[in-house]
């Protein structure tokens, strides 16, 4: 099949079909699969759909054979036959599936005629496929460099909670794209609860938009909400480093030493210029473990120091996450590597700072490199 595959991509589909169409008696479904794909680039449809049915009746709970068979569908333009068998598939079918087998098809199927694209895509929805694993399918619309596509397709999905804030922080980087960044800013705004405000600012340091950390609450007022808050912007200045405009901000912010006499209330903060960024609270900052993050990466403060917050798991997992972050700044993957491990054995994987942890010593295993080699 390695061969076919080779021909197949060299537009050589006779001599691919040569090799590929013995190998079909085999009934292996790669093979089958590879036969069918040269048959109908050689235009042999009819012969084609039947190796198709043969492997997806040979493989009824498999995936693969199955979006083979959509795909042809979809291709032959019987869109209505491709929904009623995902309708009718009795498994599974993952974020991961959608991505490797069919989102790209979609893409390819679709974009130019993007009116039939919803309408097969609001199909999809209503069919058993949790909404969250058709996401690729707009992430391939933007991919492939068709932002409106995209924004178009995922403001279909229609969810609540922490899910509602996912779409509508991915649907805000489309429109952005189409129509600068104030016109989506004022959209996403108005697609994000009050109550959601605050975990969206995790959401939007997860995704890497940090441009939200400061658009979407500018001026965080309360407690450790407000600390975790800037935390985060903090965090992502070692995206940037010398670079990250918002640097001056930061510094002045964690360099005060004057916390207990600032005023408290919030009609002095609103109309002082010069308390933009020293907002009211209700706890002295110095005894909140989010501020004492913020020196640390930001070098006010040492890291045996910062160490004393740690009082509880919760403050261990976050913590932890963020040594382990100003590690990875350092160029130090062992230490790094060290308390990501730390922050993820704690369990709590409620909190976010679990995850990010988590996505960053999967990026160490994906990437398939010592950790002394990621340093060089």
């Amino acid at each position: 099949t390695r061969i076919a595959k080779m021909y197949y991509k060299e537009k050589k589909y006779k001599k691919g079909l040569e090799v590929a169409l013995p190998l079909v008696e085999s009934y292996q479904s790669g093979a089958m699969a590879r036969a069918a794909l040269l048959l109908e680039k050689l235009e042999q449809y009819d012969q084609a759909e039947e190796i198709i049915k043969k492997n997806y009746r040979r493989y009824p709970s498999s995936v693969y054979a199955l979006t083979e068979y959509i795909r042809f569908l979809w291709h032959r333009k019987r869109f209505e036959e491709a929904n009623i068998l995902i309708k009718n598939f009795k498994h599974h079918i993952s974020f991961e599936n959608w991505d490797e087998y069919l989102g790209e098809d979609f893409f390819n199927t679709f974009s130019n005629n993007q009116n039939q694209g919803i309408k097969i895509f609001n199909q999809l929805l209503r069919s058993r496929i949790p909404p969250m694993s058709l996401m690729t399918i707009p992430r391939k619309a933007w991919d492939k460099g068709n932002a409106e596509f995209a924004f178009k397709l995922i403001t279909q999905i229609r969810l609540s909670g922490p899910d509602r804030v996912t779409i509508a922080m991915e649907a805000y980087r489309y429109l952005k794209k189409i129509r600068g960044k104030a016109k989506a800013l004022s959209w996403l705004k108005t697609q994000i609860p009050g109550n959601q405000l605050f975990p969206s600012t995790m959401m939007a340091f997860k995704k890497h938009y940090y441009d939200l950390l400061w658009d979407l609450i500018p001026e965080p007022v309360w407690g450790e909400g407000r600390a975790n808050i800037w935390a985060m912007r903090a965090a992502a200045f070692f995206q940037f480093n010398d670079d990250y405009p918002k640097k001056k901000l930061l510094i002045k912010y964690y360099s005060g030493d004057n916390w207990e006499s600032i005023s408290q209330t919030l009609e002095a903060y609103v109309l002082n210029i010069g308390m933009k960024i020293t907002e009211y609270f209700k706890i002295p900052i110095s005894q909140i473990h989010y501020h004492a993050v913020g020196r640390y990466l930001l070098g006010l403060t040492t890291e045996e120091s910062l160490l004393k917050f740690i009082t509880d798991e919760k403050k261990l997992c976050e913590i932890s996450y963020y040594i382990g972050l100003k590690a990875v700044s350092e160029q130090n993957f062992k230490k790094a590597s060290k308390w990501f491990r730390v922050c993820i054995e704690t369990g709590l994987n409620r909190n976010g700072e679990y995850h990010w942890a988590y996505d960053r010593l999967f990026w160490y295993e994906e990437d398939d490199f010592s950790l002394s080699t990621l340093k060089s």
